[in-house]
């Protein structure tokens, strides 16, 4: 394991870990899930191992909101003190993410080794999220657990500054074998947070844990003093709304895995049965499994999980100062 403990660690190895302040985080996660009307349920709360919740409110519970907040201060802060060598005209905005709640025992579906990548340009599948060649964009996590750590596998100093932002969506592959060699797994301790440079070359980390894992997912964009627009065109609104929001690879976070409407259409049938009707939508199920299987349902009409979720009108309305820092503004 890797220590990169403060902020110093982050334009040299793409990473840095740092402390949140905030006390009681995991009983104020258990809180905040509690207050989500569409998951009113035991978990899973969404389909698939990563876990990443993908209902609106998830995006907007004032804890997530808070843990944000929190965590742009301590960037912030850090930069005004010259851990972090940026300039000091830049404009910074936080890029809204959503909270995981991973269930003992359930594993996340391992992923290459890649790169992060946003757009840098509107396309017919993007028409959400740019981002320009220059910005700094930053993801990561808090550690909401009280007790156990967690683990974040990487290749310290592979972030690429010159290409940051790619033009295309998703993330970019990269060869295997070099990364293996090189590879460290970086310790986020209980209560701390943690940026990487979006280019830094990593993996999930994909092992059966012994505990709920709980952390809110968290990114910053530092751009230039010229920029004016949002890395995400319509925040905005999505903000006042209650909508999710795109990732900043410019795809929208989806309640369950596209496989299971193409292989695994019983799961999703089964999985859409703890849902209320608002989440969900009547479709034609048709497929092998249904068709030739015994143990499955029979083809015909469900009413399943829209792969999106509708938005929820947020518990707390987002207020002018606090939208200003979704915003492009001045350190």
């Amino acid at each position: 394991m890797t220590n990169c403990i403060g902020f110093n660690s982050l334009l040299r190895e793409g990473i840095c870990v740092f402390e949140i302040e905030s006390s009681n985080l995991e009983q104020r996660f258990d809180e905040s899930l509690r207050q989500q009307p569409e998951i009113n349920m035991e978990p899973p709360y969404v389909g698939g191992g990563f876990a990443a919740l993908g209902n609106a409110s998830s995006f907007h519970t004032p804890f997530v909101r808070r843990m944000r907040i929190e965590a742009l201060e301590k960037l912030k802060e850090a930069i005004r003190n010259n851990e972090i060598e940026i300039e000091p005209n830049s404009k910074v905005e936080i890029v809204p993410d959503r909270q995981t709640m991973r269930p003992t025992g359930m594993v996340p579906t391992a992923e290459s080794w890649h790169r992060d990548m946003s757009p840098i340009q509107l396309s017919k599948t993007n028409p959400y999220v740019v981002s320009k060649k220059e910005d700094i964009i930053l993801g990561g996590w808090v550690n909401c657990n009280t007790e156990q750590s967690q683990h974040f596998v990487c290749v310290p100093g592979t972030h690429i500054k010159e290409s940051n932002s790619g033009d295309k969506t998703g993330f970019q592959k990269v060869d295997k074998n070099s990364c293996k060699e090189n590879q460290v797994t970086v310790e986020i301790p209980p209560g701390y947070g943690m940026f990487f440079i979006q280019s830094l070359v990593h993996c999930v980390n994909a092992k059966k844990l012994s505990f709920d894992m709980k952390r809110v997912y968290i990114s910053v964009r530092i751009s230039s003093p010229d920029t004016e627009e949002p890395m995400i065109l319509d925040i905005v609104e999505r903000l006042r709304g209650g909508d999710i929001v795109p990732m900043k690879s410019g795809q929208l976070p989806p309640m369950y895995p596209r496989l299971w409407e193409v292989s695994w259409q019983d799961k999703l049938i089964a999985f859409s049965e703890k849902f209320d009707e608002k989440m969900k939508s009547k479709r034609m199920m048709k497929g092998k499994r249904l068709r030739n299987r015994e143990d499955t349902p029979d083809e015909g009409e469900y009413f399943v999980l829209k792969r999106f979720a509708p938005s929820v009108e947020p518990i707390v309305p987002y207020l002018g100062d606090e939208i200003a820092l979704y915003l492009p503004h001045n350190l």
